[in-house]
């Protein structure tokens, strides 16, 4: 986790330089080549419902189907941005066919 961690930045995880935004007990620090408006946004930022939903729906997938190894994890990034893709795709599908 980033947040509140001064040696990554809660942009992009890179290496902080320093400087944070936020308060004494949520502080998100930033990189040189991040902005303070990227931080004060990122930090301000949370997951709609759907957001959250397509998560555990990934979350319950991986704990089906995915045994993870160390030479595997390149792999298992990939297979969760993709997931991410097609499960946010979907719901956003189902939300607009009640329309």
């Amino acid at each position: 986790m980033r947040l509140n961690n001064s040696e990554s930045c809660y942009v992009c995880a890179r290496r902080a330089c320093g400087l944070a935004v936020g308060n004494a007990h949520r502080r998100a620090w930033y990189c040189e080549m991040c902005t303070i408006e990227l931080a004060v946004e990122a930090i301000n930022m949370n997951l709609d419902p759907i957001e959250k939903q397509t998560i555990v729906n990934i979350a319950e997938k991986a704990g089906k189907e995915v045994t993870l190894t160390g030479e595997d994890v390149n792999a298992f990034i990939e297979w969760v941005i993709q997931e991410y893709s097609n499960e946010m795709r979907n719901a956003v599908n189902n939300v607009m066919e009640t329309f």
